[in-house]
């Protein structure tokens, strides 16, 4: 299929730069990686900073009817509360180590966060949602719809 669209930034209204990443049939997408991480073309967070996102469904979604792999799925492998309902890794991409910024995540119409992102030695760093994503798709087309905006301090 087709890749994940991901628009370029945009100052929101409170001037925070926003990234979006649409994902189109997230449920489809997850079915065919077997509920491996989805990931995102390289997009722009903040004025310099390139990242490719990585959604990762959680246990939720893992225990579910919509995971093929259900029946398989233990609760021994369970990474915590935090996971439970997804989480939003964030990899840089970029050829330097970039300076700790701050962001927030909008699933929806729902914000979560703000989370500060500092790569230092690891240039991938997870972010539990804490929300059930699910009950945050676009009625009719079931496309989860990611916002990330960085925040200036």
């Amino acid at each position: 299929g087709a890749p994940p669209a991901a628009a370029p930034s945009a100052a929101g209204p409170d001037g925070a730069l926003t990234s979006e990443w649409r994902i189109e049939r997230v449920f489809s997408k997850l079915k065919s990686t077997s509920g491996f991480p989805l990931v995102s073309p390289v997009m722009r967070l903040g004025l310099a900073v390139d990242v490719r996102l990585q959604f990762l469904a959680g246990d939720a979604w893992a225990g579910s009817s919509r995971n093929p792999k259900q029946k398989k799925f233990s609760q021994n492998g369970v990474n915590g509360a935090d996971a439970s309902n997804g989480s939003l890794r964030v990899k840089c991409v970029g050829a330097e180590d970039p300076a700790p910024f701050k962001f927030r995540v909008i699933v929806g119409n729902l914000t979560v966060g703000p989370f500060e992102c500092r790569f230092g030695d690891n240039s991938v760093q997870d972010f539990p949602l804490g929300i059930d994503w699910r009950q945050h798709l676009e009625p009719r087309t079931g496309c989860l719809r990611l916002r990330v905006q960085a925040l200036s301090d």
